[in-house]
C-alpha cells in the first residue's frame, strides 16, 4: 500500500512497530506482524469486545458505546484516563473486504459522536496479510494536511499505538 519513490522517514521502530510519515504526502504508514493467524487479528480489529481490551494505550481503557462494523456503519468509542479523563472517537467504515482489508474515516468525537471540527480527522486504510501462522496489519493513515500530520504526532500518536499492538500482542498470545 506504499507508494513506490515516495520520500518516507522511520520515525519509530518499537517492539516491531514500525512508523514512517511521509511529510510530502500527509501520510503515516503503520506497519506490525503479529504471531496469530488472519481471523483472530481481523476479529481483534473488528469486534468491538476485543477492540476494548487493547485500542487505548495503557492506563487507558477503551469502551464501545456503539458499533456496527459493515460498511455504512461506525464505531464510536471511550477513551477512559486513569484520573477520569474521557475522550471520544468515531470510526466511520467506508469499505471492507472481508478478512483482507477496511477503509474507514476516524475522528475525535464528543460523547453523542459529532466530529470535533478543531481536530483532525484521519482515514485509515488497513490492510491484513496473511502470512501462515503470523498476520501482517499495514495501516495507511492519511491526513488533510501536514498540520494535522503533525498536531497527532505531537499528541503521542506513535506510542500510543505501538504501546496499543503491544497489548494486542499479549491479547493474541492469551487467546
Amino acid at each position: 500500500m506504499e507508494h513506490p519513490n515516495v520520500k518516507t522517514q522511520v520515525i519509530q521502530t518499537m517492539n516491531e512497530t514500525s512508523i514512517r510519515k511521509d511529510l510530502d504526502n500527509a501520510v503515516l504508514t503503520i506497519e506490525r506482524r503479529f504471531d496469530a493467524p488472519l481471523d483472530a487479528v481481523w476479529r481483534a480489529y473488528t469486534e468491538s469486545e476485543l477492540l476494548d481490551q487493547w485500542w487505548a494505550p495503557r492506563p487507558w481503557k477503551t469502551e464501545t458505546v456503539t458499533m456496527n462494523f459493515r460498511v455504512g456503519g461506525h464505531w464510536h468509542y471511550a477513551m477512559n484516563g486513569p484520573d477520569g479523563e474521557q475522550h471520544f472517537g468515531r470510526m466511520d467504515y467506508l469499505e471492507i473486504e472481508d478478512h483482507e482489508r477496511y477503509v474507514a474515516l476516524d475522528v475525535f468525537a464528543d460523547e453523542s459522536g459529532d466530529a470535533n471540527p478543531e481536530l483532525p480527522k484521519q482515514t485509515f486504510k488497513t490492510q491484513f496479510i496473511d502470512e501462515g501462522q503470523s498476520t501482517r496489519v499495514i495501516v495507511v493513515v492519511d491526513y488533510d494536511t501536514v498540520d494535522d500530520l503533525q498536531k497527532v504526532i505531537e499528541m503521542g500518536m506513535e506510542q500510543g499505538i505501538t504501546m496499543a499492538h503491544d497489548q494486542l500482542e499479549d491479547l493474541l498470545r492469551a487467546a
